[in-house]
């Protein structure tokens, strides 16, 4: 069944709508402490302290030179 002329048109807006509203999330919380604990990583599994975690940090950024070659 072919589309009635402007058809198209006159319904755009509603499938803009429908297409923004569907299809992008929703704006993400930026503050860290307003985000629920089941949504943040648990780094302890990977670095038992923050100086675990400076450590190989500082590690890494030593070898990023040699990365480059």
């Amino acid at each position: 069944m072919p589309l009635e002329p402007g058809f198209i048109l006159r319904h755009l807006p509603a499938a803009v709508r429908l297409f923004a509203t569907s299809t992008f999330p929703t704006v993400q919380e930026r503050e860290r402490a307003k985000i629920p604990a089941e949504h943040k990583w648990d780094l302890a599994d990977l670095y038992p302290s923050d100086q675990t975690w400076r450590s190989e940090k500082e590690k890494l950024a030593s070898e990023l030179p040699r990365l480059r070659e």
